[in-house]
């Protein structure tokens, strides 16, 4: 099983669980952690590595971490521990969105960690449609 960790400013990453769990039920493969206004950046970095600690066990076939924005403190934050760990057993997308989500959590049981990585980026780019474009309506 690939675990996931959603990495958010804010109250994002609990947003999406919430709303996960609506449409998915309790899900054991999915967590998060949040940088919240005023946390100290090196604070954070501490618990990142912690929590990715703990989640890579033996047990798991990989990591999956979706953050939310590119070059912000939460993914400027897991960039620098995936390069310092240099394994192929965890990997980071950025700019989770909910369809993404629901691709990973629906699919962590069944695929590997570069299978997940995929179905997660279709699904995200999938997930983004002009309803005008929809409904043939041009602007």
């Amino acid at each position: 099983m690939v675990e996931i960790l959603l990495v958010t400013h804010g109250g994002l990453a609990e947003g999406l669980l919430s709303s996960l769990a609506m449409v998915a039920g309790n899900t054991d493969c999915c967590c998060s952690l949040s940088l919240h206004e005023g946390d100290a950046p090196e604070v954070f970095a501490e618990k990142l590595t912690k929590t990715v600690q703990s989640l890579c066990t033996k047990e798991v076939d990989g990591l999956l971490v979706l953050v939310d924005l590119l070059g912000g403190t939460p993914f400027n934050s897991v960039f620098r521990l995936l390069r310092d760990l240099k394994g192929d057993d965890v990997r980071c997308i950025a700019g989770v969105n909910f369809p993404m989500l629901i691709e990973a959590v629906f699919n962590c049981e069944r695929s590997d960690l570069d299978e997940l990585e995929r179905m997660c980026l279709e699904a995200a780019h999938a997930g983004i449609v002009s309803c005008s474009e929809l409904m043939n309506v041009k602007q």
